[in-house]
């Protein structure tokens, strides 16, 4: 008496695939073996299909975006101007003083012969024919938090600074940049932080004049950060030297650009501008086992421009809402570099989750290193006029037929 199981219809499309290899073994002997299997072909059970958008003339949409986000535990701190672009960068400082040093200042037998502001370049954007940095200094009178300072801080609302500029002697290196502060507003620093019952000064604002950008070592990393040199003496005594340590930085970035380029996507760090993407996939069955969802983008060449050190990928990420950014970050995807003009990745896993759930609100692109500096990739879009240049979603599937 033969008996007969039947399986419900996603276990047995899991069971098909399962003794595929089986199937496709003994389908190769000469005679069907004493099982009678050889006498079964594997591609009556299931169907490899692909779907190109290029080829289905799928329809697509992009849009641009800004998200404004806190820079303050980034791994650069970014200062200066470039086309569009203006980054700027606020810092402050802590004195550790000894009990002896705290009853001087307190007693105004502290005296100051130099105080110097040090930064250390280790990143550029920008024309590389322009050798000359700078910045001014500025006295910050409002306190703020590295961690929620964001661009839209820098609103005169909430933000206030002094707008004369206090350096001088400013000196532009590879290695380290320099530039003297004035004795008598670091010793009121100094004698605000050494005295416990005020707050600690609020430090200073980096305010751009160079026409490139640079990257400053930010706290929190293993290269050198900005530290304040002061030479002093008690009471008329042979000089000494002090270092104040940041404990607080962070900068933002601005632009006057709008990225309305309808034929270009355009993913640039620092501002955050990123993109929304969607592919129309309703012909793919709802039941379909996504085996790879290989997206392309073409990089426009000209309009990308980059800095001297960065991350060249990009993430591609499931977007859970269409009304606000809402991502899953259960689903986050890299796209690489495959040749000087594509950038390619698999996303399967989102397009099978889109299949699954039966929501598919799109694909949010952006650069890897948001903060460490303000990388522009370019890339063609859904409107390019060069078909063949827009993104394209390759798609191989399998289906089980009936």
């Amino acid at each position: 008496m033969n008996e007969y199981f039947i399986l419900p219809k996603l276990k047995k499309l899991k069971y098909l695939l399962l003794v595929l290899p089986i199937l496709l073994f003994i389908s190769c002997s000469d005679e069907p073996n004493s099982t009678g299997y050889g006498l079964l072909n594997p591609e009556d059970f299931i169907e490899i299909r692909s779907f190109d958008t290029t080829r289905d003339s799928v329809h697509q949409e992009f849009s641009q975006l800004i998200q404004v986000e806190n820079f303050g535990a980034a791994r650069r701190i970014l200062v200066g101007n470039y086309k569009n672009l203006t980054a700027s960068a606020l810092m402050r400082f802590e004195f550790l003083f000894s009990e002896e040093i705290k009853k001087l200042l307190s007693e105004n037998k502290i005296t100051l012969s130099a105080a110097k502001l040090k930064v250390y370049p280790i990143y550029r954007f920008g024309d590389s024919t322009r050798t000359n940095f700078s910045f001014n200094v500025h006295e910050i009178k409002s306190w703020w938090d590295s961690d929620q300072f964001t661009a839209d801080s820098l609103n005169p609302s909430h933000f206030d600074f002094d707008n004369s500029p206090i350096e001088s002697n400013f000196l532009d290196g590879d290695s380290i940049v320099t530039c003297t502060l004035p004795n008598d507003k670091v010793l009121a620093w100094m004698k605000a932080i050494a005295d416990t019952g005020i707050k600690n000064p609020s430090g200073i604002y980096l305010k751009p004049t160079a026409n490139f950008i640079r990257g400053l070592g930010a706290i929190g990393t293993n290269v050198k950060t900005s530290t304040l040199e002061v030479v002093y003496s008690k009471n008329g005594t042979s000089n000494d030297t002090i270092n104040a340590v940041t404990v607080a930085d962070v900068h933002v970035v601005t632009t006057t650009e709008n990225y309305n380029d309808p034929s270009l996507i355009v993913l640039q760090s620092g501002v955050l501008a990123k993109a929304k993407l969607k592919f129309d996939i309703s012909r793919i069955p709802k039941d379909a086992i996504i085996n790879s969802a290989v997206l392309e983008l073409t990089r426009n060449l000209s309009k990308s421009e980059f800095g001297t050190s960065f991350q060249d990928s990009l993430y591609v990420l499931r977007l859970t809402d269409t009304s606000k950014i809402s991502i899953d970050s259960n689903f986050a995807h890299v796209l690489v570099q495959s040749r000087p003009d594509i950038y390619e990745g698999n996303i399967a896993r989102i397009v099978q989750d889109w299949l699954n759930s039966g929501q598919n609100f799109g694909l949010l692109l952006s650069t890897r290193d948001p903060e460490g500096g303000v990388e522009r990739f370019a890339f063609e879009s859904s409107n390019s006029a060069d078909f063949n240049k827009r993104p394209i979603l390759k798609i191989y599937y399998t289906i089980r037929k009936d």
